[in-house]
């Protein structure tokens, strides 16, 4: 696992937290929608998708490129 995935899932769990927090304290919310905090908290979680999902990506397309014998070719094979 690359560090930019496991970078991902860190900033997604400290969103969630921040998400747990936010609404037990029951912070004041602005107009009829959610509070700052709130907010602040979903944008995180986001972000942390989103660095997810490019660690995985190009964690794939590192790998992809990689084969480490050819098709057919026995694993103890003389090269």
């Amino acid at each position: 696992m690359g560090r930019t995935l496991r970078f991902g899932i860190a900033t997604i769990a400290v969103g969630l937290l921040l998400d747990v927090a936010a609404h037990d304290l029951g912070s004041a919310a602005v107009g009829d929608g959610f509070a700052a905090s709130e907010h602040l908290a979903h944008l995180v979680v986001l972000i942390g998708m989103v660095v997810v999902l490019a660690g995985a990506i190009v964690g794939g397309l590192s790998t992809a490129g990689r084969i480490s014998r050819p098709e057919g070719s026995p694993p103890d094979a003389i090269r």
